[in-house]
């Protein structure tokens, strides 16, 4: 919703995606991608509160 943020947009996120993980391969990992993981894999993680500002690029895949 928010791609093209204030501060923080698509454009940059995929920057920052290329940066932090070339291997384009492994980004779907559930270790680099959380949302990709099944509630199974998931079970045993402790709880976790996820903040996100109101417009912030990553607000919809955190509310997802």
């Amino acid at each position: 919703m928010f791609a093209k943020g204030r501060l923080l947009t698509k454009n940059m996120m995929k920057w920052f995606w290329g940066n932090y993980l070339p291997n384009s391969s492994k980004r779907n990992e559930i270790y680099a991608s959380p949302l990709q993981a099944t509630t199974d894999e998931l079970k045993d993680l402790p709880p976790a509160l996820l903040q996100t500002a109101e417009n912030d690029v990553l607000r919809d895949e955190v509310e997802a």
